[in-house]
């Protein structure tokens, strides 16, 4: 598990891991993220509870926390609530940690959510692989580098295809854990 290296990369002396419910813990990913803290000498505590369409309680939460133990990394275990509570409560809301990129598919799927009331994270699953397709050849070694050092695919000279073999693998793995691929399986 690369978690540990690149939080240490970063310089982060305590982390806050933020996660759902059980799943996180069922299936040994929370216990295999704190390890590898551990591993790298990472402080960190730990935030869950998160649900389907969090409130912003929760966030407020996990600012007072981050205040509390003095985090300066949050990193978010687990779907895309997770994911949500974790990137607002990183930009801005508590003054710690960095968290940027490319939020489009949010952007997009937020339009779904509030036209067709879809869960968040069945809507991120079902355009971010069109999305990722669709924006691959802008910077197709980003999406390279996402696929072999996220999906574990093995890198080739053809940066395209390595970057497709990811976006396949993320297809696949949605799939695997019954969430829908595609605005037709999402049921639009």
């Amino acid at each position: 598990m690369k978690v540990g290296p690149l939080v240490k990369e970063e310089g982060c002396k305590k982390v806050l891991v933020h996660y759902g419910g059980q799943s996180a813990k069922k299936s040994g990913l929370l216990d295999r993220v704190c390890e590898a803290l551990k591993d790298f000498d990472i402080d960190y505590v730990t935030l869950g509870g998160v649900v389907p369409n969090p409130h912003l309680s929760k966030v407020y939460e996990g600012i007072e926390l981050c205040k509390k133990e003095g985090v300066d990394f949050i990193l978010a275990v687990g779907g895309a609530e997770i994911m949500w509570c974790g990137s607002l409560s990183h930009n801005g809301l508590t003054g710690c940690g960095i968290c940027g990129g490319d939020w489009a598919t949010h952007l997009i799927e937020h339009e779904l959510g509030g036209m067709f009331d879809v869960a968040h994270r069945a809507g991120l699953a079902a355009v971010w692989e069109s999305w990722a397709r669709y924006v691959m050849d802008e910077k197709p070694e980003r999406f390279a580098q996402f696929a072999v050092d996220v999906m574990g695919v093995e890198e080739s000279d053809d940066v395209k295809s390595t970057a497709l073999k990811g976006i396949e693998a993320v297809e696949e793995f949605y799939r695997m854990i019954e969430m829908p691929t595609n605005m037709k399986e999402l049921g639009i």
